[in-house]
């Protein structure tokens, strides 16, 4: 997935995909990182969006 992040530098989907991996590997910080930087090319993404709050949430929980 880090690969494909890198062959489509100006893309979305490459790293939405990668968050998701992410996430489900249980690296909650890393998949932060991941669509947080999918949201720089594209602030509005709904995907990026969602994913972005769910994480926060989940990783606010892990703090507490």
């Amino acid at each position: 997935f880090t690969r494909a992040v890198r062959l489509s530098p100006g893309q979305v989907e490459p790293r939405l995909v990668l968050a998701r991996a992410l996430q489900r590997s249980g690296d909650l910080p890393g998949a932060l990182r991941a669509v947080e930087s999918a949201l720089t090319l594209q602030a509005d993404e709904p995907r990026c969006l969602e994913l972005r709050d769910r994480l926060r949430a989940r990783l606010g929980s892990c703090e507490a």
